[in-house]
C-alpha cells in the first residue's frame, strides 16, 4: 500500500499559487473542477515529493477543502463571529498574538479550535490569495467595501450625506426608497448617517 501525500508548507504554497494563477476555473463555492484536480496531480509528479506518498488527485483535492475551511475559519474570527473566539483578536502578521498571560487560555482555545493551533503568533501567509478564491469570503469583503465607500463619501458641501442621497448611490438599497419617503419633512430634513467606526473590520 503506498504512504500518504504529507503536505509540507512548501507544498501548501505550491497548490495556492497554482490555483490562484487559475482562479478564474473554478468551480461553483470555489471547489476545483476535475479538470483542475488532474492538473494539480500532475504538477506534483515532478520533483517527488520530499516526504510521504504521491499527491493524487483525491489528495490535492482533500487539501484544497482544508485550506478553504482555514481561510473561512479566519475571515469569521476576523469579523467576530466565529463561536467560540470571542475575545481573541486576529492579526495577518501575528497571528493570535499569544503571550505568557494568556497561554493558558489559548491552550483551552487550540483544544477546542484545533484549526487555529499553527497561528498562535505567526499569520497564515495564504490568507490574502485564498480571500480571493473563497466565495464566502470573497463575497463578504465585497459588501464591506461597498457599504464602506458609501458611508464615507461626503457631499460637495463637506457635510455628512443625507439617507436618500445614500440610497441613491446604493443599487442594492433601492428598494427601501420608497419607505424613507414616507418621513415627514421635518424627519427628513435632518435626517443624517453618522460615519461609522469600522476600526473592527480589518
Amino acid at each position: 500500500m503506498a504512504p500518504h501525500a504529507k503536505w509540507l508548507d512548501p507544498d501548501k504554497e505550491r497548490l495556492v499559487n497554482y490555483v490562484y494563477d487559475r482562479r478564474s476555473e473554478l468551480g461553483e463555492g470555489g471547489n476545483l473542477t476535475k479538470q483542475m484536480v488532474n492538473g494539480l496531480a500532475a504538477h506534483f509528479v515532478q520533483p517527488p515529493p520530499a516526504q510521504g506518498g504521491p499527491k493524487t488527485a483525491s489528495s490535492c483535492k482533500t487539501q484544497w477543502q482544508k485550506l478553504k475551511r482555514i481561510c473561512e475559519a479566519l475571515w469569521d474570527v476576523k469579523g467576530h463571529t466565529y463561536p467560540g473566539a470571542s475575545g481573541w483578536p486576529y492579526d495577518d502578521e501575528f497571528g493570535f498574538q499569544v503571550t505568557p498571560d494568556n497561554a493558558n487560555a489559548w491552550d483551552s482555545f487550540k483544544t477546542a479550535h484545533p484549526i487555529f493551533a499553527p497561528f498562535a503568533n505567526v499569520g497564515w501567509p495564504h490568507y490574502e490569495k485564498m480571500a480571493e478564491m473563497c466565495p464566502q469570503v470573497a463575497k463578504g469583503a465585497h459588501v464591506l467595501n461597498i457599504t464602506s465607500s458609501l458611508f464615507t463619501q461626503s457631499s460637495s458641501d463637506g457635510d455628512l450625506l443625507t439617507l436618500s442621497q445614500l440610497q441613491s448611490m446604493d443599487p442594492f438599497s433601492q428598494s427601501t426608497q420608497s419607505e424613507s419617503s414616507q418621513t415627514t419633512p421635518t424627519e427628513s430634513s435632518s435626517q443624517f448617517i453618522d460615519v461609522p467606526d469600522d476600526s473592527d473590520h480589518e
